[in-house]
């Protein structure tokens, strides 16, 4: 009887670490899945009327912004801008504020803010909208300039937009570019190939950088108008875009500014296509992970919250011997399997559920 008793009270106090560990693993979960924006200033003039109040929602006003251009499409942003500061406030997990100073009437601070990736994407649905992964990539970039009547072609130091690129830059750009240095070799090669350029295969240019990836952009002038042909490979996808645009004054830095920048905006938007959330497609998987090894749980909990896809997961059902894991998928079994597959979590599948092994 004293032996029941005490295996009961050991199975008992297991049950009791089990449930502590797992309303843990719910806490971290729920934390994790965000979409944060660090480090965003704010300025705010510092007199009478001046109020925590209005810093806060200048604050939160403007990290919703930041994030909004990483995640939706530049078609997109009309769709959110009459987003008001109490919606804007419901989808905070939290924030914080630091690095504050008050210097000549005017106050000055830093600030993070955490927005629940759950609640966006559900409000992101309601205008429907279907959000990207804020993901970094390195492109390989080449711009290349041909002068139509001279039938030249414009490189390096000689082209306005090498140059200037990177003057253009945004906080909410996700495309790292790397730009070549100056190579005659280049010069020589592209020089030969000026009537066959749209056709001609750059992926060399780039693996010299060890990247796939690659933008080139190809801009016709004449008298009349700029004509901008732009190869983008990305992930093994080839998109080509074609588009016309009144002559570029080089030497209006507005001008140029403003190209670049509209050119920067259509290949961010082809980045977020490509890592683009489908939030109607909500594929409901059960995963099971065996209780005994809470190692394995931990890092199995930790793996899945690191899968941009999942926009919910949560523990189920415990005893004492499995965790049952419920997890919401935006994407496809195949998609889903790949997820993991990058994880190294290895599983079988047992009817509707899948088994970690």
């Amino acid at each position: 009887m004293l032996l029941f008793n005490l295996k009961t009270v050991k199975k008992t106090f297991f049950l009791i670490f089990i449930f502590l560990l797992i309303n843990l693993l719910s806490i971290k979960s729920v934390n994790a899945i965000s979409f944060v924006v660090n480090d965003l200033l704010i300025e705010k003039k510092y007199d009478k009327k001046f109020t925590r109040d209005k810093v806060y929602n200048l604050a939160f006003k403007k990290a919703f912004n930041e994030i909004m251009l990483k995640i939706v499409s530049t078609s997109n942003q009309n769709k959110i801008s009459d987003t008001t500061i109490n919606t804007i406030k419901s989808l905070i997990d939290s924030f914080n504020i630091y690095d504050e100073k008050f210097i000549e009437n005017k106050y000055t601070a830093k600030v993070d803010v955490t927005f629940n990736k759950k609640n966006t994407l559900m409000y992101l649905e309601t205008k429907n909208i279907f959000p990207s992964i804020p993901k970094k990539v390195d492109i390989f970039f080449l711009p290349i300039i041909v002068d139509s009547e001279k039938n030249d072609l414009l490189l390096f130091g000689k082209n306005s937009l090498y140059s200037k690129w990177d003057n253009s830059k945004k906080s909410y750009h996700l495309i790292q570019y790397i730009m070549p240095q100056e190579d005659i070799d280049y010069i020589k090669v592209l020089k030969k190939e000026l009537d066959n350029l749209e056709g001609f295969d750059f992926e060399n240019f780039a693996k010299q950088y060890e990247l796939k990836n690659f933008i080139i952009s190809i801009i016709y002038i004449d008298e009349i108008e700029t004509r901008i042909l732009s190869k983008i490979k990305i992930n093994d996808n080839l998109k080509i875009l074609n588009k016309k645009i009144k002559k570029i004054n080089f030497k209006d830095k507005d001008n140029l500014s403003k190209v670049i920048l509209n050119l920067k905006n259509d290949y961010e938007d082809q980045w977020k296509i490509l890592n683009q959330i489908n939030t109607s497609i909500k594929l409901p998987i059960t995963l099971s992970v065996s209780s005994k090894d809470m190692h394995k749980v931990f890092d199995i909990e930790k793996k899945l919250k690191d899968i941009d896809l999942i926009s919910e997961v949560y523990i189920q059902s415990f005893d004492a011997e499995t965790i049952i894991f419920k997890i919401i998928f935006n994407g496809s079994p195949n998609q889903f399997l790949s997820s993991v597959s990058e994880k190294n979590i290895n599983f079988e599948k047992d009817e509707s559920i899948w088994r970690v092994k």
